[in-house]
């Protein structure tokens, strides 16, 4: 199974109901070179050690994200989102029909029905729990609890579906499907963290600046007590050049913003290490070579 014809099963039921916009995005979608929700369906089967009908599963995750992205990036007023070129109205329209082209292609599986409810069941509470995140992320609070309960909700439900799916395709009961898929919750935040450090060390300003409670490192910034407070807060509310972003990259560093975050996601790194180590899997390097992918690239800005 390579990325085409995950998105070859996607474009087939699409096509079926002449849905021309959505064949648009799928064609337009390249394979990420970042870990991707995909990536823990296979490694889930892999993990199990009978990854078939993958497929079907595989494809449905790639819509979901999909369908997430669409919407997320209108919440997020993001400059690249496709409702600005569409509108929001035929963006909003779009992430309704991924997530029903994630539905058919679990039910024209060919999954035994009782994998596929497990399946339906587990990709319908992962959207209502990621859309409740994703609306109560919008509302401003310098509460790292309330950071902490955002980031487990928005990002860790989908990486717990993902990992369930692959391990049910695989053969995996499901009361083994849900013990793996409980690392999701942890997954989830060491990908919020990673992704927290990517958008405020990038060259150029991203939307995070402009909404530093939704940021671990922004948050700390708030919260925490440093020398430099008072001009790291006044230059943030009214960042706007290079040079101005290069300054407050630095006043993180050295405030202990970074080494912070990264405290956080090594913490997370080892209760999945831990956790893994106890469970009763066939094969536990798949969901090591996870962990890995995911810590490289924080490991790799650290070194630098």
């Amino acid at each position: 199974m390579d990325f085409s014809q995950i998105k070859e099963a996607v474009i087939e039921i699409a096509a079926e109901y002449k849905y021309t916009e959505v064949l648009s995005v799928v064609n337009n979608t390249n394979e990420s070179k970042s870990v991707h929700p995909i990536d823990f369906v296979v490694h889930a089967a892999k993990a199990v050690g009978e990854p078939s009908y993958l497929l079907p599963v595989a494809a449905a995750n790639f819509c979901l994200l999909a369908s997430i992205h669409l919407v997320d990036d209108m919440l997020d007023e993001e400059t690249t989102g496709l409702y600005r070129i569409v509108g929001g109205g035929a963006t909003a329209n779009m992430a309704l029909a991924f997530q029903s082209i994630a539905s058919q292609l679990i039910y024209r599986s060919a999954l035994a029905l009782d994998k596929k409810d497990v399946i339906l069941n587990s990709f319908s509470a992962m959207m209502i729990q990621t859309a409740v995140a994703q609306q109560q992320e919008k509302q401003v609070s310098f509460d790292q609890q309330v950071y902490w309960n955002n980031a487990a909700n928005k990002s860790a439900p989908l990486f717990r579906s993902a990992l369930f799916s692959g391990a049910i395709a695989a053969g995996a009961t499901v009361e083994k499907a849900h013990q793996l898929a409980s690392l999701g919750t942890y997954f989830g935040l060491i990908i919020q963290i990673g992704d927290d450090i990517s958008d405020v060390f990038k060259e150029n300003i991203t939307p995070d600046w402009r909404s530093p409670s939704s940021n671990l490192l922004l948050l700390y910034m708030h919260v925490a007590d440093y020398p430099e407070k008072t001009f790291f807060q006044k230059k943030l509310s009214c960042i706007t050049g290079t040079n101005e972003l290069k300054k407050l990259q630095e006043l993180m560093i050295q405030s202990g913003a970074l080494s912070y975050a990264v405290y956080q996601l090594n913490k997370y790194e080892e209760i999945i290490r831990n956790r893994l180590m106890d469970m009763d899997l066939q094969y536990k390097t798949p969901i090591l070579h996870l962990i890995n992918q995911l810590t490289e690239p924080v490991k790799r800005l650290m070194a630098s």
